[in-house]
């Protein structure tokens, strides 16, 4: 097993932030799923696109390309380098393909993106002095 800093220096390409990400995305799927086995990788890219937008609203598009991620596959060689370096396990079923083409980021960090509505205030409270 390497570590992640070695990792870091045997591809570049990502930086940790792209890293971190993957560990997120797989703890917000156990939360959505409700189990602690295995994650598909479509799971997993669904957690991280619902994820990206609660962090990061309309940024979540810039920020997934200033980590050098700009598809769901290079979402999946950052998973891949994490299994390689023994950080992350891998069932027979998993493979790189998997994650070719899930979903184009424009659309969904963009195009599909809906403004969060807050709840309607609760007019029967009372407000701190000087709001109106």
């Amino acid at each position: 097993m390497i570590l992640l800093n070695e990792l870091l220096k045997k591809d570049p390409r990502f930086p940790l932030d792209a890293y971190l990400l993957i560990n997120d995305g797989l703890q917000y799927a156990y939360r959505l799923t409700g189990r602690k086995e295995h994650i598909t990788a479509r799971e997993l890219l669904e957690s991280i696109r619902r994820l990206m937008k609660e962090r990061y609203g309309q940024m979540a598009k810039t920020v997934l390309n200033s980590w050098g991620i700009f598809t769901t596959d290079d979402i999946g060689l950052v998973v891949f380098n994490l299994i390689g370096a023994g950080l992350f396990l891998r069932s027979n079923t998993d493979r790189l393909e998997d994650f070719h083409a899930v979903y184009d980021f424009e659309r969904a960090f963009v195009a599909d993106y809906e403004i969060p509505v807050l709840p309607e205030e609760d007019k029967t409270k009372p407000r701190p002095e000087g709001c109106r």
